[in-house]
């Protein structure tokens, strides 16, 4: 069977059980179920809940309905990400995924709101998690890396220095960029499947170590990808040139790999063409 077709399974499995999770939450106003609907439950990789997924399948073995709840938050915070991304007072981008953005559809108020809502909803999905676990100390300490990642020392302040950066970026505040905006979620993946699978502070180092090179080289495929699309964006290629931006591509490509070779008598192998099919991707 093929890499794409193993990666395709896993990723249907992942949204069918995200759409029972969805289902399930009880009463939510229908307009704003109908806009969280839209964003989360719209596709996408799914590279973030599956990274999580294997890696907790690595250390662990199958994953629990816990940790599909786990894996679920990370998708919510991603969708709130794009939303509030998307909105005219961030990027201000009018599509995503081939279809208007949330605000576009939606109106900006409703689409903070379902922002807002799929923030929340991560932390409460986590909590859930944490409540029926038999693994409930390994559930806390992941969700308080989580925590941590996604907020202003993580996520958010790579946000705000994106949205602040002028046109003469220095290197260390294009990685601070990348590390941060886009390698939070990713890093926050690796780590806290690891973490509730029982990796040591030592496989958890390394996990680390290859969700920030992955993250790097994901972000830099992206700008080689959309390079005539992000004349506004902070992009590794409009600040260093495209064949710096191949390199480093590369060679974080190679990093992300070396930090799975420290990583004895796991089975990696998944990872590894993870990392080869998104460094090679060509959408």
């Amino acid at each position: 069977m093929s890499f794409n077709k193993i990666y395709q399974d896993k990723k249907d499995e992942f949204e069918k059980k995200l759409a029972t999770i969805f289902s399930g939450l009880g009463e939510i106003p229908s307009l704003l179920r109908e806009a969280m609907a839209y964003s989360l439950l719209d596709g996408g990789k799914r590279i973030r809940p599956i990274l999580f997924l294997e890696t907790f399948r690595m250390f662990r073995g199958i994953p629990t309905d816990e940790a599909y709840l786990f894996a679920a938050s990370l998708e919510c915070i991603h969708a709130y990400s794009l939303v509030h991304d998307d909105l005219p007072c961030m990027d201000d981008d009018d599509m995503r995924r081939g279809k208007p953005t949330n605000h576009i559809k939606f109106g900006q108020g409703v689409a903070v709101l379902a922002g807002d809502a799929l923030l929340n909803l991560a932390y409460e999905l986590i909590f859930d998690a944490i409540k029926s676990s038999d693994n409930t100390d390994l559930f806390v300490k992941a969700a308080s890396f989580f925590a941590a990642r996604m907020g202003a020392r993580g996520l958010i302040a790579g946000q705000i220095a994106d949205i602040t950066a002028d046109d003469h970026l220095s290197s260390e505040e294009v990685q601070f960029i990348f590390h941060h905006k886009t390698g939070a979620i990713i890093s926050a993946a690796c780590v806290c499947g690891a973490i509730i699978g029982g990796a040591t502070k030592d496989e958890i180092a390394h996990m680390l170590k290859f969700a920030d090179n992955f993250a790097f080289a994901f972000q830099v495929r992206d700008d080689i990808l959309d390079r005539k699309e992000k004349d506004d964006a902070v992009s590794f290629v409009k600040v260093y040139g495209l064949t710096r931006a191949t390199q480093t591509l590369g060679d974080s490509t190679q990093q992300a790999q070396a930090a799975l070779d420290k990583l004895k008598g796991k089975n990696t192998e998944f990872l590894r063409e993870l990392t080869m099919k998104f460094a090679t991707r060509k959408e």
